[in-house]
């Protein structure tokens, strides 16, 4: 089982649907994180009527985070949706959802931006790690109907009467062209957030066109930008499972079906509060901003980089994966051609295991300056355990110079039995890792291998099984045939080859 620490050790925020006040107060008390309003009728993104969500906002009365869509419109209503947004806003929500829709959304992206900077209309506020927050002057021009769809009431909607506050949230859909690439634009925006969706609920669920590695590399791309992310679209909660391993921030379901409003204001329907202890998140009061959590720094995973695959130059698309991991990543290099002129030099010159020993990893130290100068903007040196830990929390990922921990160190014997495999599980145990990560040049081909026989097969040094029974921590093997897994690997996922310590492999 894998262990889980730091913002997400209590599983992804729940995000819950709700159509009205009545839906909003079930998901109130089925312990939803973010109670979301919209109209499944109206659209994907079908925004309720006015006087539905001013009613809804004063039901839920601050004690969750509440959103809103502004509906299905499309993205060269430029006017329209940022109209439609000011009177989301202006009804007291925490979240103003944004569809981009197929079209030009950059020049909406933009719009919004500047939105958010003029003083007589939007202004935004910026503080670390709180989003931006769109602040709605005191009046504004209604809505004039423009767009794809219009819930009532929204075309005469009364001006608010204070500058209420909220931050914009980006839809992108799986099934319509969602392109990462727009993180940046989005954040450079001030948008706190976003969620992927599906814009047609009949043509599949977020994983029929998102795989679980797709979506990993969207969680990355979403914290480098520095934006949230939460992950929807008719999803089941089967797929909590699947998808939280991952580190998204939310989770989003739909609310409970259609019930008497009596039924529903008593009580939540069985099968949804059974979410709740899936998500293993404690159901909160109003958080101050998204929850993505404050807990405690996580335990990072010890990844090693075959010195063949630098070699061969290989290195290059794990490295961005790496990188850009939501997951903190400290990476440990092998040594490469260095240690194999090291063993060469040996042969012809004779001198004995303990300098070849110390020659080898400083053949490491070698390699990981390679590394770090394939990818100076986030990866940086470290030498000990304290820096490993300042790396880390610099938000950058840590290459290990082995040679000042590893050189008299009375547990590594100085032999050829212990390369950089056994090296990469001691390091983990002496900095609290929690897993291991072996990228090789060749598969295990098994789903499951014993350490001995990853021994003997080539696959791994001699004296790994040792360290491996001794650390107690998960090991995996990660060949070519499984690059497209390792985010699924470094958030924990069954990817590779798991390596059973000691005796017969035990099947996953």
């Amino acid at each position: 089982m894998v262990e889980r620490e730091g913002p997400f050790a209590a599983g992804p925020g729940l995000l819950v649907s709700a159509r009205d006040a009545a839906e909003a107060l079930v998901a109130l008390a089925g312990g939803a994180d973010v109670i979301d309003l919209k109209e499944p009728h109206e659209g994907a993104l079908g925004a309720v009527a006015p006087a539905v969500l001013a009613e809804a906002v004063a039901a839920v009365a601050g004690r969750r985070l509440v959103s809103a869509t502004t509906g299905d419109l499309p993205a060269d209503a430029i006017d329209a949706i940022v109209s439609r947004a000011r009177a989301t806003a202006a009804a007291g929500v925490d979240y103003v959802k944004i569809g981009l829709f197929p079209g030009p959304v950059l020049p909406l992206i933009a719009a919004l931006g500047e939105a958010l900077a003029a003083p007589s209309s939007f202004s935004s506020t910026w503080r670390e790690g709180d989003g931006a927050r769109l602040e709605v002057a005191a009046s504004h021009p209604p809505l004039e109907g423009e767009g794809r769809r219009a819930a009532p009431g929204w075309c005469d909607a009364p001006s608010p009467t204070a500058p209420p506050s909220a931050r914009l949230v980006a839809v992108l859909f799986a099934d319509a062209g969602y392109d990462p690439a727009l993180f940046a634009s989005l954040a450079a925006a001030g948008f706190a957030g976003v969620v992927i969706d599906t814009a047609d609920k009949k043509a599949g669920r977020l994983l029929d066109h998102l795989d679980r590695p797709a979506l990993a590399v969207a969680i990355a791309h979403a914290r480098r930008a520095g934006l949230f992310l939460g992950l929807a679209g008719s999803l089941r909660r089967a797929d909590i499972a699947a998808l939280a391993p991952l580190g998204p921030d939310l989770i989003g379901f739909r609310g409970p079906p259609a019930a008497p409003p009596t039924a529903r204001r008593v009580s939540p329907p069985r099968r949804w509060r059974r979410l709740r202890p899936i998500s293993r998140r404690p159901a909160p009061g109003r958080p101050e901003r998204m929850p993505s959590g404050a807990m405690g720094p996580p335990r990072p995973v010890v990844v090693k980089v075959g010195g063949s695959l630098v070699r061969a130059g290989r290195y290059g698309g794990a490295l961005g994966v790496l990188a850009d991991s939501p997951h903190p990543v400290v990476l440990v290099p092998g040594g490469g051609a260095f240690a194999d002129a090291v063993r060469a030099a040996q042969a012809i010159d004779g001198f004995d295991d303990g300098l070849a020993h110390r020659l080898a990893v400083r053949a490491m130290g070698m390699v990981a300056e390679i590394l770090v100068a394939a990818s100076p903007d986030r990866l940086s040196l470290a030498a000990s355990a304290d820096e490993i830990a300042a790396v880390l929390a610099a938000g950058r990922v840590p290459v290990w110079m082995p040679e000042p921990m590893v050189i008299g160190a009375p547990d590594i014997a100085e032999s050829w039995s212990i390369t950089s495999d056994s090296l990469a599980v001691w390091l983990a145990g002496r900095i609290g890792a929690r897993a291991v990560l072996l990228l090789k040049s060749v598969d295990a081909g098994a789903a499951t291998i014993a350490a001995a026989d990853a021994v003997a097969a080539g696959l791994v040094d001699e004296a790994l099984p040792a360290f491996a029974a001794a650390s107690d921590l998960p090991i995996r093997l990660i060949g070519p045939a499984d690059a497209a897994s390792l985010p699924i690997a470094l958030a924990g996922g069954a990817a590779g080859t798991r390596l059973s310590p000691a005796g017969r492999a035990a099947s996953e």
